[in-house]
């Protein structure tokens, strides 16, 4: 029977795996399948840092703005050292000229 720090371990190194494929997926152009494993991920370890991150940017490059405002702010919920969701957030709510909300996270 396998301990609690071999499961963690061989679940971290699945989703570093599937982060891996993302990212070529990414480089291959092919979206739909760079989502998928991100969302796989997620399913895997909801705590992954920057799963939510990179879903939340796939998924602006595919217009769905409400939905990678979620991605982003559950990556801060899970890694709030995660500077790069910070940024990425408030970008994106700049761009839709929602500078208060962008300025309400900036201070956090």
């Amino acid at each position: 029977m396998a301990n609690g720090s071999t499961d963690k371990r061989t679940m971290n190194i699945q989703c570093e795996d599937l982060h891996a494929q993302a990212i070529a997926a990414r480089e291959a152009g092919d979206s739909a399948k760079e989502e998928a494993l991100y969302r796989q991920i997620i399913i895997i370890n909801p705590q992954y840092k920057l799963a939510h991150n990179d879903l939340g940017i796939i998924l602006e490059d595919m217009g769905q703005i409400d939905k990678a405002e979620e991605a982003y702010k559950k990556e801060i919920e899970y890694n709030p050292e995660d500077h790069n969701a910070y940024s990425n957030l408030i970008k994106l709510l700049r761009a839709q000229d929602r500078d208060s909300d962008a300025l309400k996270i900036a201070e956090e």
